[in-house]
């Protein structure tokens, strides 16, 4: 625990915590969101994947994944971003066939676009992004295009101080 004195409620188990919360993201990507309640019904989602079929008819693929940001001042050691990444339909083919296969692990990165909005100065929403499958039971890991000029991609090839993620969680919470 971090000597922050601030209580948060987790979305995940309900139960209230003290110090920095180091997980945050939204329970669907942003298209999700965004689609008619026609469009979700004919969908699926789950707590780490997401289809359904747009207005044009394309079908549209997501999976969550963790964009993992070292934060060595902290306690755990980083700070987590719960991002769902939209695959085209070969690595969604990918991931349903080897959703459940124990080395799944050793798959070759899928490419992605980052489907979850963050708050940033810059739109983080269509950055490109490499998804790493890990052992079933093991969210993937999200790795950024390096490439890209982003304070998000800086964030994650630096790191980001225990001050960054208090105002990460004054933002994010509020003050509790």
């Amino acid at each position: 625990m971090t000597d922050d004195g601030s209580i948060w409620q987790c979305s995940m188990c309900g139960e209230h915590h003290h110090g920095l919360a180091t997980v945050f993201g939204p329970p669907a990507p942003e298209p999700w969101v965004e689609a008619t309640r026609r469009q979700r019904r004919r969908g699926e989602i789950n707590d780490d994947l997401c289809a359904f079929e747009d207005d044009a008819g394309h079908e549209r693929y997501f999976l969550r994944g963790h964009l993992e940001i070292k934060a060595p001042d902290l306690e755990e050691g980083q700070f987590i971003w719960s991002v769902w990444v939209e695959l085209d339909v070969h690595g969604w083919e990918m991931t349903s066939r080897h959703w459940d296969d124990p080395d799944r692990d050793q798959l070759l990165p899928l490419p992605g676009i980052l489907a979850t909005d963050l708050p940033y100065t810059k739109a983080t929403r269509g950055l490109g992004v490499r998804v790493f499958t890990r052992p079933p039971g093991v969210v993937p890991f999200v790795k950024l295009d390096r490439s890209q000029d982003h304070p998000l991609v800086d964030e994650q090839r630096e790191g980001i101080s225990a001050h960054r993620v208090a105002e990460l969680n004054n933002e994010l919470l509020g003050s509790r």
